[in-house]
């Protein structure tokens, strides 16, 4: 199973697959698969910026960090881009809780 639309998944790659959410690999696939995809699709000229919104906005950072070459832009908005302190540790938990996943396989 895959969670489409990254549900509850943090966007990150999963430990172990989970029950509700399956095996999440967006880590994987948002910069190092995807951009290809595109850009054959699309005709583009690999010129990538990513941005996220609320849930998303931490992860688009998470995802362009350790691919500064890829991406000409990155944005957050309106999300919690800091999730080791307790505050976003607990953050974090609520997101894949709510929505019936396991944060344990993360």
């Amino acid at each position: 199973m895959f969670s489409i639309g990254g549900r509850a998944s943090m966007f990150t790659d999963w430990q172990n697959g989970d029950r509700d959410l399956g095996r999440n690999k967006w880590r994987t696939y948002l910069p190092h698969e995807l951009p290809a995809i595109i850009d054959r699709t699309f005709h583009t000229n690999g010129v990538n910026a990513i941005t996220g919104v609320s849930m998303s906005g931490g992860p688009a950072l998470a995802i362009a960090e350790p691919a500064p070459r890829l991406y000409r832009a990155v944005a957050s908005y309106s999300s919690c881009p800091g999730t080791t302190d307790p505050v976003g540790l607990g953050a974090v938990a609520a997101v894949v809780t709510r929505g019936g996943g396991n944060v344990l396989h993360m």
